[in-house]
């Protein structure tokens, strides 16, 4: 489409009233009490839906405080207590979905996937860039990990725009992308794949304003708007940044998580918004709690009262008013602040008994409290614990709050069918979109910008046979077992004679799993699990198999010398472990022979 062109006095007028109505939108959005908010537009049909989106799950993916939730009044509540529950606010699910970001991590498993850069200039220089260079972290999968996955869970509408570090580079100097999170607050207007108005998180002070920064970015160019303050409070944008990309293509990418069919695909729910409701209900119920908790430590305190007999001047108080004969009028007692009774006032509240109403005949200490009965908050605190966990439920997740069950002996048994669905889902989009448009970005910022050739024909020669852009393998499976788990799983297998294939595979699971901190350990023992013929057989059986022509003797030899014929090879050659199985196996038939150890009949 045509470039649009905001440096036109329509343009500018316009990107002022975007401003404006973002500046609205959130203020309505964040002020709970305003009757009125359903009136308020933002700068797009989405934007508040996507800002109240992001805020709730903000609060548990990064632990901001709910005010929304904090701010709803419980019935008979106090102000003071309001107030309390505000203010002592901790993030109690922020650790649960900490957990569950922990799991999903384990899609980064180095042995599940693979990025296979083509071997040519190209290919190199794009593997230098993404792994060694990159913006931060030096290699781009950290960044994803560290930075672009929480705010992805964060607020699934937001976005991600790779740009150039520096626009002012000479005409032979290769450009260095880096990429830019915006967040919803932030997207004033769009159309997916042709444009974007982007507010930047950059203001400058200029007196007591604000002054905005504002990207138009679309297929052709990425212009850099900058506010300035006119005459009269009036608003003047001044063009800083005019760069024509020349990448054909917008430079720009959803973050992206569940698609909300309600909106034609252009509104997406984060991949943990199932959680969402049951952390919400936790938080609540945890801040019933801090408000019963103060009230049991600060219980109601009851006094009997009698009446005021302050005097000012030479007036007496009755019923809490004193006449005031300078003004000729009644006014409140300043001693029994209009209560017209003496009492001691306590800061969560106080009851004042008028003694006279009980008559001589009724004991009644001056000063006593109110028991609070404790089963309800029992109750609460019992449901803010199941809520917390059925929002890890809820992600096919329960996993995470396993290991104190398992060492109490009453965990249930968890079926990891769901949890791998989760984690695919999730893996397939971060691979999918995330993975493929940094290396796909990256290599038209650094190939197609000097090339010429018009975005198509780049295309069809980055994918050929002799292009640039790398084979993409992405996981297909998960390791979620814990070494508790496969360890029973590796004892089942044997009890129940299963096959010495599907047990070797299991103790390889376990093996990379308990020495995972450890490689050459690992690769050792798992050499010797793969290369000993006559795996989970005794001695004796092993001979018995020998003597009846069931094995080679060869066969029996390696196996029951396995360790030391392995350990003879590494010593022999450090390269020994990175060789194919033919390859070991042959050198420890070749050992078996040169020791003598195979004697013939």
């Amino acid at each position: 489409m045509p470039h649009l062109d905001f440096d036109t006095k329509d343009g500018q007028e316009l990107l002022t009233k975007l401003l404006k109505a973002s500046q609205a939108a959130l203020k309505a959005v964040e002020d709970i009490e305003k009757k009125n908010n359903d009136l308020v537009k933002g700068p797009h049909p989405l934007y508040i839906e996507m800002v109240i989106a992001a805020l709730e799950m903000a609060v548990h993916i990064f632990g901001e405080k709910p005010r929304k939730l904090l701010k709803i009044v419980r019935p008979r509540e106090d102000p003071e207590i309001t107030e309390y529950r505000l203010n002592i606010f901790e993030p109690i699910t922020q650790s649960k979905s900490d957990k569950a970001f922990t799991i999903l991590l384990k899609i980064f498993n180095t042995k599940l996937w693979s990025i296979n850069y083509k071997d040519n200039d190209q290919g190199h220089e794009l593997q230098v860039f993404l792994e060694k260079n990159f913006y931060l972290f030096g290699d781009f999968i950290l960044y994803i990990q560290k930075v672009l996955m929480k705010n992805m869970l964060a607020d699934a509408n937001g976005v991600v725009f790779y740009r150039p570090a520096n626009f002012f580079i000479g005409q032979n100097e290769k450009i260095a992308p880096i990429p830019i999170v915006f967040n919803s607050r932030q997207i004033l207007q769009f159309i997916p794949g042709m444009f974007y108005i982007l507010l930047d998180s950059e203001t400058i002070k200029s007196g007591n304003r604000e002054l905005h920064q504002i990207w138009i970015v679309d297929s052709e160019k990425i212009q850099l708007f900058k506010e300035r303050a006119g005459k009269q409070g009036t608003i003047i944008w001044t063009l800083e940044i005019d760069w024509v990309h020349d990448l054909g293509i917008v430079p720009i990418w959803d973050m992206g998580g569940l698609v909300d069919g309600r909106f034609q695909g252009f509104f997406y729910k984060s991949f943990f918004s199932p959680a969402a409701p049951h952390w919400n209900k936790a938080i609540l119920s945890e801040s019933d709690l801090d408000g019963a908790f103060i009230n049991h430590m600060h219980p109601i305190r009851v006094e009997v009262g009698s009446d005021c007999d302050f005097q000012w001047e030479d007036q007496q108080c009755i019923n809490g008013q004193i006449f005031d004969t300078n003004k000729n009028k009644n006014v409140t007692c300043s001693s029994c602040m209009g209560t017209g009774r003496k009492a001691v006032k306590s800061p969560y509240g106080v009851y004042i008994v008028n003694k006279d109403k009980f008559g001589e005949e009724v004991n009644l200490d001056p000063v006593s409290f109110v028991s609070v009965p404790t089963e309800p908050t029992e109750l609460l605190s019992e449901r803010r614990d199941k809520q917390l966990k059925e929002g890890l439920e809820a992600l096919n997740m329960e996993i995470a709050d396993q290991t104190g069950e398992n060492q109490s002996g009453i965990a249930k048994e968890i079926d990891r069918d769901p949890l791998n669905t989760t984690l695919q889902t999730i893996s397939d989009h971060v691979f999918t979109i995330h993975i493929f448009n940094f290396i796909w970005f990256t290599g038209v910022y650094l190939f197609k910008t000097s090339s010429g050739q018009d975005i198509e024909t780049f295309k069809q020669n980055a994918i050929g046979e002799d292009g640039w852009f790398p084979a993409i393998i992405k996981p297909t499976q998960f390791d979620t077992l814990t070494i508790k788990e496969l360890t029973k799983q590796l004892t089942e297998a044997k009890q129940g004679n299963l096959s010495s294939g599907y047990i070797n595979s299991v103790q390889i699971d376990l093996n990379n799993k308990q020495f995972s901190a450890d490689p050459a350990l690992r690769k050792r023992i798992n050499a010797i699990t793969k290369l000993n013929p006559l795996p989970e057989k005794t001695v004796d059986e092993i001979t018995n198999m020998s003597e009846n022509g069931l094995t080679k003797k060869e066969n029996a030899i390696i196996s029951l010398n396995i360790e030391f014929l392995v350990d003879t090879a590494i010593i022999r050659d450090v390269g020994f472990l990175e060789k194919s199985r033919d390859e070991k196996f042959k050198i420890l038939q070749a050992l078996v022979v040169e020791f003598g150890l195979l004697v013939e009949d």
